[in-house]
This record gives structure tokens, sequence and C-alpha cells, in this order.
């Protein structure tokens, strides 16, 4: 299972008798240093499969990377901040949007699940520690993050791919290898979070070259 894999060195052979080696560690790797003052009860109304908030106050975005800009006629204001419902439910739990955050995590459950609390978890601490998520969806993951977030405009790029899964997930051999040789492809640590209401540990599996 997930939780077996620390401390592991595993070797994986593909279909045409390749071996690829691989190191396993409970270390997530993450050097959190972005600070984040989040403003209070920002107006903000529950959609279908997201949240948006209205008349964001600039830092919200430009500094803390909540949120996606959606821009008036001018489009160097941004009237409003589309956010996914995780960061909702986050930053509804800290009192920053005027959100029900039981209601949003209802409405995340409708969504997504179980699947959906357990993401929440993950990016729960992940923000706690001054790490960064966002989507990681057109990477296959949960989350790509980022350690530190001076702005946007001075945005580096993300250091991890985070994927959720549950402490007793068992991985087919393929799967473990494409999701780090994919992180690898794009300059990026393959991390997996082992979560369920709350995260219970971290794997980091890096490819090793004999």
């Amino acid at each position: 299972s997930a939780r077996d894999l620390p401390g592991l060195a595993l070797a994986v052979v593909d279909e045409e008798s390749d071996v690829s080696y691989f190191d396993c560690t409970g270390e997530p790797g993450f050097g959190g240093r972005t600070t984040t003052d989040l403003p209070r009860d920002v107006d903000a109304t529950l959609l279908d499969d997201r949240a948006v908030c209205w008349a964001p106050p600039t830092r919200l975005y430009e500094s803390a990377f909540y949120g996606n800009p959606v821009a008036g006629r001018d489009a160097a204001v941004v009237d409003a901040l589309q956010l996914s419902l995780v960061e909702a439910a986050h930053l509804a739990s800290r009192g920053a949007v005027g959100l029900d955050p039981e209601a949003v995590c209802e409405r995340g459950r409708t969504v997504e699940g179980e699947r959906f609390d357990r993401r929440l978890a993950v990016y729960r601490q992940l923000r706690d520690g001054g790490v960064v998520p966002k989507t990681g969806y057109k990477f296959g993951a949960d989350f790509r993050t980022y350690d530190d977030v001076p702005s946007v405009e001075e945005l580096p790029h993300s250091e991890a791919l985070v994927r959720v899964v549950e402490p007793d997930h068992t991985f087919h051999p393929r799967e473990l290898a494409l999701d780090v040789r994919l992180a690898g492809g794009v300059r990026k640590r393959m991390t997996f979070a082992l979560a369920e209401r709350d995260v219970h540990g971290w794997v980091t599996v890096d490819r090793l070259t004999p």
C-alpha cells in the first residue's frame, strides 16, 4: 500500500523489458515561504461547481495567488475571482469570504464525492505550511505547488506535482512509473499525499539513474 512505500527502492519492468528504478521517501520536500494576509468576509457567491468572489482585494490574487481573475470592460481591473470549491472551502473556513464553510464542503462532496474531503485536507496543510497549491489538472495531478510566490507577476515555475490518494491505496507499478516520469518530464518532483479527512503522510518518488 502507499503507506508502506517510504524507504523502498523499486524496479519497474516495462513491456519491452526495460527497467526503471525509483526511490521512495516519506519527505514531501516542500519549503513553503509564502505569507498571506487574508481579508475578512469578502462578498462571494456559491455556484454549482465553483464560487465567485466579488470585488476582491488585490492581494488575494496578486500576492496569495487564490482564484482566477475575471476582468470587466477594463482588463486591468479585476472585478471578481473565480474560486475552485477547494479554494472556496478553505477561505470560508478562515472567514476570508462570506460563505458558509459547510455549505461549500457539501457542494464539493456533491461534485467530487469523498475525494473532496481528502483534497481539501491536503490543500489546507499545504497552505498552512506556506506552500501555494494550484490545480495540477493539465499534468494529471491534483495540485501543482509553489514554495514561494512573491507576486503573480514574478511567479516562478511550480516545483512539485501532488496527487492525493488514500493511505491504503495500492499502486500499479506502471501507474506509479508514469506519474514519476511525467513529473520529471516537466521538471517537477512527484509527491503523493496520503489522506482521508486528515493528511496521514507523504510519499515522494524520484527516478534513479544507475
